[in-house]
């Protein structure tokens, strides 16, 4: 296969690959393997059999930051998107893609933090044992997405090819 070939090839790859995640992120699509409504957290503290007071208790906290972080999950689908069309114009420009690169990280990074101080308060409101089982349980999601991720670099791998 020829070297442009193989790099066409990569393209396509990396354009689906990252327009499956831009689309999971977005909620319009939920490919096989990927958590239900609500992502890895919802499902991890479904699983730990809450009563209701401490159910409603975790409803009040996750409302709390609901609405800032729908705000940075709406815009890094934007954001990418953004970039991906700059970098098929005419003459993409590398230095607006670099501002779209560290505005998506920033996006992702306040999104990250936002949810490890919900995660903090949530775990106030659980008994020990309770946080102990919602640590493991997000511990094994991490690592079936670790596991995803090589799946993902293996395809990568025979795309290039």
């Amino acid at each position: 296969m020829s070297n442009q070939r193989k790099i066409m090839l990569g393209i396509v790859c990396c354009t689906f690959l990252f327009l499956s995640e831009t689309l999971a992120m977005d909620g319009n699509f939920i490919p096989p393997g990927h958590p239900g409504e609500g992502g890895q957290l919802m499902d991890a503290i479904r699983s730990l059999g809450l009563s209701d007071s401490r159910k409603t208790a975790i409803s009040t906290i996750i409302s709390n930051y609901q609405g800032e972080m729908t705000t940075y999950m709406d815009t890094i689908p934007e954001l990418k998107k953004e970039m991906v069309l700059s970098v098929f114009s005419e003459e993409p420009d590398e230095e607006k893609i670099r501002q779209y690169c560290r505005d998506i990280s920033a996006n992702i990074e306040e999104l990250e933090l936002l949810k490890m101080k919900m995660l903090v308060e949530i775990k106030a409101v659980l008994y020990p044992e309770q946080v102990k089982q919602l640590q493991a349980e997000l511990t094994g999601k991490l690592n079936f997405l670790e596991k995803q991720r090589d799946h993902r670099d293996e395809m990568m791998k025979e795309c290039l090819e």
